[in-house]
């Protein structure tokens, strides 16, 4: 095992990078220490884990929740669609930096500095064998949250959770936040209303609001919608517009 303090790129100075082999590993230097969970060169390993569930509700059946010294969600990147078949969970190396892992952890780390509703990064990874790697993340769960997308099949909405996930969304285009996959599933509510927005894969902080990339993040979400709630269009329509109002009222004069 090769191991060192982060110095390359966008990584803190006390995170802790390690290398196992084709494995690399960067750790999040406030979970130095997570009694009970793998030692880092199984971190990434749902069935080293004392208790690992997989989480039914994402499409490509890649996460886990885990648990030793916390809770946490365990992600293996995999792609979606044709290309799937073809690569399966494999990426083209082109950098550490570049890495879906490490790009995603240095983002979590720079919008939890910035005061924003995201989940808090514990490690990334990456195994690199030739041209390709996979990709893996750990997150700390987010307490007694579910996704927004199970509260939408309810006949009565709560238009103020509608309004909330307006402002919430808000604030991360004012911070410039270009989330890469803005849907229903990605917004996670507690039990105390509060809402966070997770899975910044691909996901980027903008230099300016210009380009349109604030438009194209609601209209994604939009259009997640019109998928979990087909042939609701009224529903949708009167919760649209209670989000809109509170995400023009929390913009407010940064446009």
């Amino acid at each position: 095992m090769a191991e060192s303090s982060a110095k390359s790129g966008d990584e803190r100075a006390d995170d802790c990078r390690a290398q196992f082999g084709a494995q690399v590993v960067l750790l999040n230097a406030r979970f130095r220490s997570l009694p009970d969970a793998p030692d880092a060169s199984h971190l990434f390993d749902q069935s080293a884990w004392p208790a690992a569930q997989p989480v039914t509700t994402t499409g490509r059946g890649a996460n886990w929740f885990v648990e030793g010294g916390g809770q946490f969600v365990l992600r293996h990147f995999r792609r979606g669609g044709a290309v799937a078949r073809l690569l399966g969970n494999k990426y083209w190396f082109s950098g550490e930096d570049a890495t879906r892992s490490i790009a995603e952890f240095r983002l979590l780390q720079r919008l939890r500095d910035l005061d924003l509703p995201v989940p808090e990064p514990v490690a990334a990874g990456y195994c690199k064998r030739g041209l390709w790697y996979t990709a893996q993340l750990l997150t700390r769960r987010i307490p007694d949250a579910h996704s927004w997308s199970a509260d939408l099949g309810k006949d009565t909405q709560d238009l103020e959770q509608w309004s909330t996930v307006g402002r919430t969304v808000a604030r991360l285009h004012n911070a410039y936040v270009d989330h890469a996959d803005l849907n229903a599933h990605n917004i996670l509510v507690d039990t105390s209303a509060r809402v966070f927005i997770i899975d910044f894969d691909k996901s980027t902080l903008r230099e300016t609001p210009e380009g349109g990339w604030r438009q194209a993040n609601l209209a994604r979400l939009k259009r997640s919608l019109h998928k979990i709630l087909p042939g609701k269009g009224t529903l949708i329509d009167d919760g649209w517009s209670s989000l809109m109002a509170a995400y023009e009222a929390e913009l407010g004069g940064s446009r």
